[in-house]
């Protein structure tokens, strides 16, 4: 579900508990939408932003990151940016890492897969 705390909440039908919430949106979330499958999660918002949701994952990266998914890097200085994913899976010299576009500057590059925190 969508809500006006700028979440999407996925819930367990049979015990009406939310099993996860996630963050991305800086406005309401006014429309949800799930896969037949159940394993993707696409939400929209008056921000002008679409999020792309991969809920096969537990609590970190395994590889499945999507392409616009929003993510937090943990720089060498220990800094957190915020980013989204603009190449989950590069090839050549780039095997291993994620390109991604920094929200503060609008600057792209690749980073390891470990530096990545936390997941929307």
């Amino acid at each position: 579900s969508g809500s006006y705390d700028k979440t999407v909440r996925v819930w367990d039908i049979s015990t009406g508990t939310c099993t996860k919430t996630l963050t991305g949106h800086s406005k309401t979330v006014y429309s949800v939408a799930v896969s037949r499958d159940g394993q993707t999660v696409v939400s929209g918002s008056p921000d002008r932003t679409i999020r792309v949701w991969a809920m096969n994952r537990e609590n970190g990266p395994d590889g499945q990151l999507l392409k616009g998914q929003v993510v937090l890097i943990q720089m060498p200085n220990g800094a957190i940016e915020r980013a989204t994913v603009e190449l989950p899976k590069p090839k050549g010299k780039f095997i291993g890492t994620v390109k991604v576009r920094y929200v503060s500057d609008n600057s792209t590059y690749h980073v390891k897969k470990s530096q990545i925190r936390e997941l929307s």
